[in-house]
């Protein structure tokens, strides 16, 4: 039996099940953060089944899940749960194309969803069913946005990217503000709000900032070593947690005390599958620390794996291979071949090689297919 193995692309949580979108191909996976199992839920509704970088950002919406595409050729699409099925999210004025919003970032207010392409200047408003309401044009100079942000209650803070700019946007009111915070040689890159503040790193270094928009005083303390990079800023309560990217560590540190720990992650260098040759020389970016059950479940750009952090016990309880077996991914394959052209075949295994087969051929097609 052949194993797939992968690296998370995306992610959104429902309770205990993580759902989340593959670096490697186009398969839809879950994992169940109680039992630690993975399985393959559906595909992505394209004919190139080994695609790579096709989905940036997921953001859950009620019951379904919203997903952002990495590239404008890809059209956004929602993910139904309960079905277990995907439908588009339009937003072009012409019928003829209905791309995406690439390197976006979502968010959810009230009974509307937000999302900010970083290309595009502009802020696009749905319903929670999937209906353009509205188009908010930002006339600020900047050039682009980032895929981070932070939100409190009806605010949005969105760094620009490669520099010390944010965009501050009311999505009660639809107004927005753009200014700066420190100097020149700041570029903002994770962030989060926490108690009337904006903490945040800097690209290519390894200093934390706080900064009170009230008071427009800005503080900054350091916690990697020169020309690491701080990623994940995630809150408890009390602590600020993160990952330091190219060391392959963890750290919190208490925001009233200024204390600061750190734990290393403990890498283990697997042989990776023909599939994942290409990132086997990067570097192990530890991308997203997810939250549940008192521990933070680590995933990285490049390795197929998952770490769980006990935030109890300050230790990492489990390495979860990210790893299905390739019959599982062909049962999804079948499954969805079959529902999608309401063809049922006693012969499932000659039609799942004509389907293969044709996933293979057809890999010129990236507009969404009915």
């Amino acid at each position: 039996m052949k194993d797939m193995s992968f690296a998370v692309a995306s992610y959104a949580q429902d309770g205990n099940m993580l759902y989340f979108s593959s670096q490697d191909n186009i398969g839809l996976y879950v994992l169940d953060m109680d039992t630690l199992e993975i399985q393959c839920k559906n595909i992505f509704p394209f004919h190139n089944f080994n695609a790579r970088f096709l989905w940036g950002k997921a953001l859950r919406v009620e019951r379904d899940i919203w997903f952002s595409p990495f590239y404008y050729m890809y059209p956004s699409l929602c993910y139904d749960i309960e079905k277990n099925a995907f439908s588009p999210i339009e937003h072009s004025e012409t019928k003829e194309r209905q791309p995406g919003h690439p390197y976006c970032y979502m968010a959810r207010y009230g009974n509307k969803v937000y999302i900010f392409p970083i290309k595009e200047r502009q802020v696009l408003v749905y319903s929670q069913n999937k209906e353009l309401i509205k188009r908010v044009v930002l006339d600020i100079d900047a050039d682009l946005l980032t895929m981070n942000a932070a939100v409190d209650k009806n605010k949005v803070y969105l760094p620009v990217s490669n520099s010390n700019g944010i965009i501050e946007f009311d999505m009660e009111t639809l107004l927005y503000s753009h200014f700066r915070i420190g100097t020149e040689d700041i570029q903002i890159s994770n962030i989060i709000f926490i108690e009337g503040c904006l903490y945040f790193s800097s690209r290519n270094c390894a200093e934390l900032y706080c900064y009170d928009p009230e008071k427009k005083v800005l503080t900054m303390k350091t916690i990697g070593n020169k020309g690491s990079q701080i990623d994940s800023l995630r809150y408890d309560g009390q602590n600020i947690w993160g990952t330091i990217l190219y060391e392959d560590k963890i750290f919190k540190t208490d925001i009233q005390l200024g204390l600061v720990e750190w734990w290393d992650i403990p890498v283990q260098k697997c042989p990776l599958p023909d599939s994942c040759l290409w990132r086997k020389n990067a570097s192990l970016n530890y991308r997203y620390m997810i939250d549940y059950g008192n521990s933070w479940y680590i995933t990285s750009d490049y390795e197929n794996a998952i770490y769980v952090f006990d935030r109890i016990e300050n230790k990492f309880r489990n390495r979860i291979s990210i790893c299905v077996s390739q019959d599982i991914e062909e049962v999804a394959l079948l499954q969805v071949q079959m529902e999608r052209f309401g063809i049922i075949k006693e012969d499932k295994d000659k039609d799942l090689k004509n389907y293969l087969e044709m996933i293979k051929m057809d890999r010129g097609d990236m507009i969404w297919k009915v």
